[in-house]
């Protein structure tokens, strides 16, 4: 008996998520990761959840994007762009315009239009520079605690 209210809680608790899911089919997965972000805008809204491999011999990647977003229209863009200094890989959704949108459990296949963003995107030079601009906080607050550990001494 209690197995089966086990499962059953399981099973209510996961349906009522409010999170979004959809598959990505793409050829090349290299970088990304279980649990890499998913962004739009410059705001993380979702992760990745897992990979598989297609019949075709590609990778599906699941997506999961949080309650923030609501729909995703049909006509989005989805790139994968640099996310760190150590190599990782994030998604990004250039959110469309279309009156239609990507249905729970869909798959998109990005197998011969998917193309990494280069340096020269705005969305992959929002995300660097606010790198940047964390490690500067990090220094200048780094130098402040040195300059008053220097005074005492």
């Amino acid at each position: 008996m209690k197995k089966y209210i086990t499962i059953l809680l399981t099973v209510l608790l996961c349906s009522c998520s409010n999170r979004r899911s959809f598959l990505i089919e793409i050829d090349n997965a290299d970088g990304l990761t279980t649990s890499s972000s998913v962004y739009t805008n410059g705001l993380v809204i979702g992760k990745v959840e897992g990979f598989s491999i297609s019949s075709r011999n590609s990778i599906l990647v699941s997506i999961s994007l949080n309650q923030q977003i609501k729909e995703v229209p049909l006509d989005s863009e989805l790139k994968v762009i640099n996310d760190g200094l150590l190599g990782g890989k994030a998604i990004v959704i250039v959110l469309g315009t279309s009156s239609r949108f990507i249905n729970q459990s869909d798959t998109i296949d990005l197998r011969d239009n998917f193309e990494p963003m280069t340096s020269g995107d705005s969305e992959f030079e929002f995300l660097f520079m606010d790198k940047i601009n964390k490690i500067d906080s990090i220094l200048i607050e780094l130098r402040r605690l040195n300059d008053n550990l220097e005074k005492r001494n």
